[in-house]
């Protein structure tokens, strides 16, 4: 059953997450990492923490930028993720999926289940995109996370773990890593080119903001992030997406950076 936490000290899938990450992790609110910080005072402070350990993997995590995020799991019909963080200012989310068995991701960590673990992951992802092609973040690293302890977001709690195996019977059939190519590329429609610019320029941006939000500049930095989309627009493509398009593309990439982007 999926609950919005209604206590956040006494709920057994909060109590796992604050079991499983690091003794002292990353954390900051909103664009900004504060530094590093004891898990137990990060995670009672900040709006965003990492989750994730080196030598570890125990969440499979997706980010999901579509207004529907609480709900895109079950358009796409994949299994209730164990954790959704929502931001209802724009209804994007993060999942965790808790893995019961964690898997091992360190120099002598055998390397076959971590290509099953990115195999699985990707492919969920591929579910989500196909409900919406803005609806999931392919270039998520999975480091940090919206703080599920946090008062800032909306928090849903499934009290469930998953086995790999159990998740890769909801990849997609012939899947491989050539879809997430293609994808990505968006070699083609409209759509494709679409998703293609806002990937490239949204991969720019994220190591350029932090100077202009030292300097407290946005009109700058949105001329900025708008000059590098019709550059990128006008070599990438053959056919380019009209002006209208690339400053929609450029607006959205510029206010989540400025808003909301932590690293």
């Amino acid at each position: 059953m999926l609950l919005l936490s209604p206590n956040k000290q006494t709920d057994p899938v909060l109590d796992r997450f604050r079991a499983n990450v690091p003794r002292k992790i990353w954390a900051g609110n909103g664009r900004k990492h504060e530094g590093r910080f004891l898990a137990d005072h990060a995670l009672e402070t900040f709006t965003n923490v990492q989750f994730r350990k080196d030598n570890y993997r125990h969440y499979i995590a997706i980010d999901v930028d579509h207004c529907w995020g609480a709900i895109l799991w079950d358009l796409a019909g994949i299994p209730c993720p164990s954790l959704i963080m929502v931001n209802d200012n724009n209804g994007h989310a993060h999942y965790l999926y808790e893995l019961t068995d964690p898997v091992g991701w360190n120099a002598t960590s055998r390397k076959r289940p971590q290509h099953y673990y990115d195999f699985i992951k990707a492919g969920l992802m591929v579910r989500l995109h196909a409900v919406h092609s803005y609806g999931v973040d392919f270039g998520y690293a999975g480091h940090a996370c919206k703080n599920p302890f946090s008062s800032h977001w909306r928090t849903y709690t499934h009290d469930q773990t998953y086995s790999l195996g159990y998740l890769a019977e909801f990849v997609p059939k012939g899947f491989s890593y050539a879809d997430i190519i293609r994808i990505r590329k968006g070699v083609g429609d409209a759509e494709g080119r679409n998703c293609a610019l806002f990937d490239d320029l949204r991969l720019w941006a994220y190591p350029k903001v932090q100077y202009f939000l030292d300097n407290d500049r946005y009109e700058s930095w949105f001329e900025t992030v708008l000059a590098n989309a019709e550059r990128f627009n006008e070599w990438k493509f053959k056919s380019p997406l009209d002006s209208n398009e690339v400053k929609s593309i450029s607006k959205s990439v510029a206010l989540w950076c400025w808003d909301e982007y932590c690293g």
